[in-house]
């Protein structure tokens, strides 16, 4: 059949054409690409590749396949013995299938139904080839094909010590028939379900495995063979028991384990997963593709293995687990993929995801607080050495705060390699090299604290401290850190800094590239906003640049450096400029340079930071504080020779040389001293000096001429500054320069308080130290020539005019030849200057009071006249100032009162002086000081002062002050006047002195005391006579006491708001002669409040009684709250106001009550006027003007009378002149008809009543009537009150009826009863037939009367009725 098969595929093959040819490469092509290339089940894939083969091809195509590849056993397969074999084998092979048949029909029918009854056995067969204790609780049988089926239920293995090592709930084995020819129990498929598994180690550190030991040397590793000649295996559900007695650690459970693991020859591959607590990690993910042969040749093993954990506490499983550093917290996931061969792991690739983990690398180094940490680490083993990737690999630890703060480092996501070759042979250096994309220097150098590096690269880190980006590096070495054989490196740099250390430069914002080796290297700079130190040649502070551009390369060859600057071009806020050069440096010594650098500007505040380190310090800080501004538009620089010798002193060594012209410099030279500003001058720095030729410059606003400043050396024990030139400006500028220069302190400041106004030149040495400790031995030497100005000595003297001469001073004194100068109109001449620390400036002139007048504002030197001759002297003595003033006046004449009048002839001593009191404490740090002042004049004034000094201003504590009296001693506290003099005009002094301020003491609270004594004092322009005051108070309150001819009483006056005066009178007699040009209105329009009581208020002849007034000021309104005269006949009250500020208008609302009408008369002047009699009169009025001056022009308003039981008598002419209106005195004169009896010796009246109204003056009723018993009158009309004129209509009714009725009564009384009812009924007719009407016109002392004619039945007016007498009508 095979000869027929091969003979078709020969034949087949023959007779294939193209298109099955290309038919089969088509499939072959597919097959390759179906197939697996690295499935771990290759053989199995590849059978079920040729079986789906076989089915595919047609038998037309089978045939010559087959003869094409087995043709060439032909020949052997033909041959007889072959042939035999054949037959042979054939026969065994029908044998063995037929016994085969019988074992299963006996396993189907015999063995598996009776199972349960062969469980004992089968607990010993696998107990012996497990090695321990095997239980099953039940068994069942079924088929899988051909395949007997075994389900194991309640199965127990134990450990050696009997203890339960691993229980399953339910195992189902499908057996194998492999079993058979290998006599082991081989199974198709295991499969437990829900098993629990006992790992444990042992105190000893022996681990076992279900009671079975893993990795002994002398243990049976029969089970875990066995194991791996298992088909299938899976593990369901299962649940594991780790107990560590060794760590003594407390059960780690891992629940819901799922194991699968297939077998095929030596390929193994397994698959796990198990479910930890949650506090521990998420689920474990395990999975390995491994080739061996068995676990006693584990070291030939290869294969691949594949973790996951998406979630870790760390920390939580040092419980079981040794870490090989400390890690206290953390948590963290893992994808870790491991490759292994010949028994050890060869690579290893993990991505990594760590957060908020703290761990320490070493026990010597600070822990490290990651706040997270993720990318991709690969490392790979070989024999010749390690190699180590990083893809994306990103770090972030977390700031630290308290007592060792440590900010937060930030590694940005980076890439590298490392590569590390161990020695070829015993004696070779460690080679390595390594790549990077970016590092970023800072971040890498801080974390280099955290890790474990030797001390000499710590040291490194520590000394430069770099930051900055790296990109694109390249780099090898030879050796190690410690000795670098050979190395190269590259790359390129951006932001990068360094710290200076040793001779190396410090940097920061370098940018460009750089190739480095042992042999020397190359450097391109392309930098912005850069900053170097040289700490070894500008030690004092770093050279900051906007930009930097440079080319250099250097060599080293047998410890020598040479360094060729090619080109710099840099610019900066300092200066901008070229520079070229070379340095080299042997083994010893700093080396030599050769620089030269060119400047297009520089800034002269830098100067100081370039002067090399070599110039002393004092002259550096000098330069650096007197440097305030400049700019200098050409500098160069050449610094040549060793610098060993710098900064050579002799020429042949070397050259150090800068040159500047500047321009628009201000120097401040010395502490203390004015600053010059504006300075266009040649600088030149040479060896170790300095000079400075300045062209122009101000100094406080003096132009500077000829102006040379020179430091000769800079390397003296102490430099000097010296500085010599002119100056023309203002005197102002000058004073300040004394007020701001150390002069000031030498002279006290003498000068501070002086201003003045003019030109004048000053010629100035000056030698300063340049130790800020030696400035007090700085020396000066200066004069300046005043010409034509005006001086100010002092804010409270007067300025000094025409001033001309000359002020010399130096660092110690000041000196004053002579000044002419005009003061008040008159020559002064000053002379004087500073001696044993103290200044005396002695002024001898002439004062014009005409002169004074006109620059002082005093009214009271309008009453002066003249011109005298002074001497003064002022003395000055830390700080204190004396002035002592002198003069006699003579030439001066006085028209003010007596006793300061004088004649321009009449000598009378003037003297006044000022001393400084010893110094007091008012608190610990603050000294109180306090002056004297003394003045006199004559002997008619003196006064003695202490006053205390607080800033610029002099407060009075306590002063005595007499006029016309000797001069008394000094009170503890406050002030103490007395006043002797023959007249005081108040009104006069108040206007005189209404300039000078505040009284004394009113502000500072200080008790003042006035005694005054006059013969005559003028008050509101009235006179008072042998006048006493005593005054007394303090602020805001004050009592006195007044004794005169005319008053007497005490007052007390409280001056807070508008004021308020309250005064108590035993009397007070209104003054009768008074001034005709006094206007006292003026005065009572500043009155405060008033509460006057006066107990006996008289006006002329008019003895009011007592009086009480109560006022207070209201906004311009002054009102009246209470008016009251009380006497004992009548009382008077009333209220009112006085509007000052409109119309200057009076209003009053009165009552007067008087009991005995004729009495008050009688009180008030009018005696005998009227006998008896009580009145009530109430009314409102007003006037223009003050309350004291009644304007009976303007004078308007209502009044209502209201009198009784009284008579009018017979007054005298003139006086009273309007009670004279209504007393009807004078009519009888003028009447023909005779009524003297009624009238003429005076008129009865039993009851008076009346309205009158008053406007602008003229008062007018309506009705006026007086009844008495004689008669009925009424009066209406008016009556002009200013001009006492009057026009009354007067209606007389003499009282006829009961006179009537009388006599009728004697000769016929029922008669006389009846005329008198009839009388009474009738309304007096008798009356009104014998009525009179008058008219009274004319003025009041000389009425003109007329009688006015009546109608023989006269009708009474309407509004003018009679009412009947009520007494009369009571008869």
């Amino acid at each position: 059949m095979v000869s027929i098969l091969l003979s078709q595929g020969v034949a087949g093959r023959s007779g294939t054409t193209g298109t099955d040819q290309a038919r089969q490469s088509r499939y072959n092509h597919g097959l390759s690409d179906q197939v697996p290339r690295h499935s771990s089940d290759a053989h199995r894939l590849y059978a079920k590749v040729s079986l789906r083969r076989l089915h595919l091809m047609h038998q037309d195509e089978l045939r010559p396949a087959v003869y094409h590849r087995l043709h060439f056993l032909l020949p052997v397969i033909s041959h007889p013995k072959l042939r035999l074999l054949g037959r042979i084998t054939v026969r065994a092979l029908w044998l063995l299938y037929f016994a085969f048949v019988l074992l299963v029909l006996a396993l189907r029918y015999l063995i598996l139904p009776n199972i349960e009854s062969y469980r004992p056995a089968i607990e010993r067969q696998l107990s012996q080839v497990l090695g321990l204790s095997v239980g099953i609780g039940r068994i069942e049988a079924s088929w899988q094909g051909i395949n007997p089926d075994l389900i194991l239920s309640d199965v127990r293995i134990a450990d050696a010590l009997g203890q339960p090592a691993l229980s399953f709930t339910r195992v189902e084995s499908i057996l194998s028939w492999s079993s058979l020819p290998r006599r082991q129990l081989r199974l198709r498929l295991l499969r437990i379900t829900e098993p629990k598994l006992h790992l444990r180690r042992d105190g000893d550190g022996r681990l076992f495995v279900a009671g079975i030991a893993i990795a002994e040397p002398d243990s049976d590793s029969g089970f875990a063979d066995w194991v791996l000649a298992q088909k299938r295996i899976r593990i369901n559900g299962a649940t594991v028991l780790w107990e560590d007695a060794q760590r003594d650690a407390p059960p780690l459970i891992l629940e819901d384990v799922n194991l699968s693991l297939d077998n095929n020859g030596r390929q193994h591959r397994f698959g796990l997963t198990a479910l930890p607590a949650a506090e521990l990690a998420s689920r474990i993910d395990l999975r390995g593709d491994f080739q061996g042969k068995d676990s006693a040749h584990l070291a030939s093993w290869k294969g691949q293995l594949f973790a996951q954990i998406d979630y870790a506490d760390l920390a939580v499983w040092r419980t079981w687990i040794d870490y090989p550093l400390a890690l206290p917290y953390g948590r963290g996931a893992v994808r870790a993929w491991a490759g292994f061969a010949a028994g050890s792991l060869q690579e290893l690739t993990a991505d990594l995801s760590l957060d908020a983990v703290n761990l320490r690398l070493a026990t010597d180094l600070p822990a490290l607080e990651l706040e997270h940490m993720s990318g991709r680490i690969g490392a790979r083993f070989a024999a010749t050495g390690i190699s180590l990737d990083g893809r994306r690999i990103e770090l972030l630890t977390r700031a630290i705060e308290g007592d060792s703060p440590a900010a937060a480092i930030h590694i940005e996501p980076t890439d590298f390699h490392v590569e590390w070759q161990r020695p070829a042979a015993t004696g070779s250096a460690l080679r390595g090299s390594a790549t990077a994309g970016t590092l970023e220097l800072g971040p890498l150098a801080k974390l280099a604290a955290y890790l474990p590096l030797d001390a000499g690269s710590r040291k490194l880190l520590n000394d430069f401290a770099p930051r900055g980006r790296l990109s694109d590096l390249r780099a090898s070495w030879q050796g190690d850190a410690e000795g670098l054989r050979t190395y190269s490196l590259k790359s390129r740099f951006d932001g990068l800094a360094l710290k200076p250390a040793g001779h190396f430069l410090g940097v920061t914002g370098l940018s460009g590239s750089f190739e480095a080796s042992e042999q020397g290297g190359a450097v391109q700079l392309r930098s912005q906003q850069v900053s170097i130190e040289l700490p070894d040649v500008f030690p004092e502070s770093s050279i900051a640049l906007d930009t930097l551009n440079a080319q250099a390369k250097w060599k080293i060859s047998k410890g020598r450096l040479d360094a060729e600057l090619a080109r710099a071009e840099f610019a900066g806020p300092d200066a901008a400029g070229i520079a070229q050069g070379s340095y080299r440096k042997h083994a010893e010594g700093p080396g030599s340079i050769d620089l030269t650098a060119t400047l297009s500007r520089a800034d002269a505040r830098a100067v100081w930071r370039y002067l090399p380190a070599a110039i002393n310090v004092d002259a550096r800080h000098w330069l650096r504080d007197a440097l305030k501004a400049g700019a200098a538009s050409e500098a160069k620089l050449i610094l040549k020779g060793d610098l060993a010798n710098f900064p050579f002193l002799d020429r042949k060594q070397g050259q150090f040389l800068v040159t500047v012209k500047a321009q628009g410099v201000t120097l401040d030279y010395g502490t203390g001293w004015p600053v010059i500003s504006g300075i266009d001058a040649d600088l030149r720095f040479e060896g170790t000096g300095m000079l400075v030729m300045a062209r122009r410059g101000t100094i406080l606003g003096a132009r500077l001429t000829e102006t040379r400043a020179e430091i000769p050396d800079f390397d003296a024990p102490v430099s000097t500054l010296k500085v010599k030139g002119r100056a023309d400006g203002e005197t102002s500028e000058f004073l300040k320069f004394i007020r701001q220069s150390p002069v000031a302190n030498q002279i006290d400041h003498f000068t501070d308080s002086m201003s003045a106004s003019g030109k004048g030149h000053l010629n100035i040495a000056l030698e300063i130290p340049l130790a800020e400790a030696r400035l007090a031995e700085s020396r000066i030497d200066g004069t300046y020539t005043l010409l034509a100005n005006e001086v100010n000595v002092d804010p409270a003297l007067p300025p000094l005019r025409q001033v001309n001469g000359s002020l010399q001073f130096s660092e110690k004194t000041l000196r004053v030849p002579e000044i002419n100068a005009q003061l008040f109109g008159g020559q002064v001449r000053i002379t004087g200057g500073s001696q044993d620390g103290k200044v005396l400036v002695i002024a001898e002139g002439t004062l014009a009071v005409d002169d004074l007048r006109r620059r002082a504002e005093l009214a009271m030197l309008d009453k002066l006249s003249g011109s005298t001759t002074y001497r003064a002297e002022l003395r000055v003595r830390k700080r204190e100032v004396e002035l002592l003033l002198d003069s006699n006046l003579v030439g001066v004449a006085s028209t003010l009162p007596a006793p300061l009048g004088k004649s321009a002839g009449e000598n009378l001593a003037l003297h006044f002086e000022t001393t400084p009191l010893p110094t007091g404490t008012m608190r610990a740090t603050e000294a109180i000081r306090r002056e004297q002042l003394r003045a006199s004049i004559g002997n008619v004034f003196g006064m003695q002062m202490v006053r205390r000094k607080q800033g610029d201003e002099a407060i009075p504590e306590r002063a005595a002050i007499m006029i016309g009296r000797p001069l008394a001693s000094l009170p503890e506290r406050g002030f103490n006047v007395g006043i002797s003099v023959p007249t005081l005009d108040v009104g006069y002094w108040q206007e005189l002195l209404q300039s000078s301020g505040k009284e004394p003491g009113s502000a500072s609270g200080l008790p003042v005391s006035v005694d005054l004594k006059a013969d005559e004092v003028i008050l509101l322009g009235a006179s008072y006579t042998r006048v006493s005051v005593g005054v007394s108070g303090a602020t805001s309150q004050w009592r006195g006491t007044v004794q005169s001819d005319q008053a007497v009483g005490s007052f007390v006056w409280d001056g807070s708001g508008t004021g308020k005066l309250k005064a108590q009178f035993k009397k007070w007699r209104r003054p009768e002669k008074v001034s005709k040009d006094a206007e006292p209105g003026e005065a009572l329009k500043n009155l405060p409040a008033l509460d006057i009581v006066v107990d006996d208020f008289t006006v002329g002849d008019h003895r009011f009684g007592r009086l009480d007034v109560q006022a207070h000021n209201d906004g311009g309104i002054w009102r009246l709250d209470k008016i009251e005269l009380l006497n004992p006949h009548a009382r008077l009250s009333g209220s009112g106001q006085w509007q000052i500020s409109a119309a200057n208008r009076t209003q009053l609302d009165f009552t007067l009550e008087c009991s005995d009408v004729g009495k008050l008369l009688d009180r008030l002047g009018y005696a005998g006027a009227v006998r008896a009699g009580s009145a009530t009169m109430q009314g409102k009025i007003g006037w223009n003007g003050a309350p004291d001056r009644l304007d009976y022009a303007t004078l308007s308003g209502d009044m209502q009378l209201d009198a009784s039981k009284g008579q009018f008598l017979k007054l005298d002419p003139g006086a009273g002149k309007l009670l004279g209106l209504i007393s009807l005195q004078g009519l009888p004169r003028r009447l023909s008809f005779d009524f003297g009896d009624i009238f003429s010796d005076g008129f009865a009246f039993d009851s008076i009543h009346g309205k009158m109204t008053v406007s602008s003056g003229l008062m007018h009723t309506q009705r006026l009537q007086i009844d008495g018993p004689a008669a009925h009158v009424v009066m209406r009309g008016d009556a002009d009150l200013k001009n006492e004129t009057q026009h009354l209509k007067v209606t007389v009714q003499p009282e006829l009826g009961s006179s009537a009725a009388l006599g009728v009564a004697v000769i016929n009384p029922l008669a006389g009863i009846a005329t008198l009812l009839a009388d009474k009924i009738l309304q007096g007719p008798l009356n009104k037939v014998f009525a009179f009407d008058y008219l009274v016109t004319g003025k009041w002392d000389d009425p003109k009367v007329q009688k006015i004619s009546r109608s023989a039945t006269p009708v009474p007016t309407p509004d003018l009725p009679f009412p009947a007498n009520p007494d009369r009508s009571t008869q």
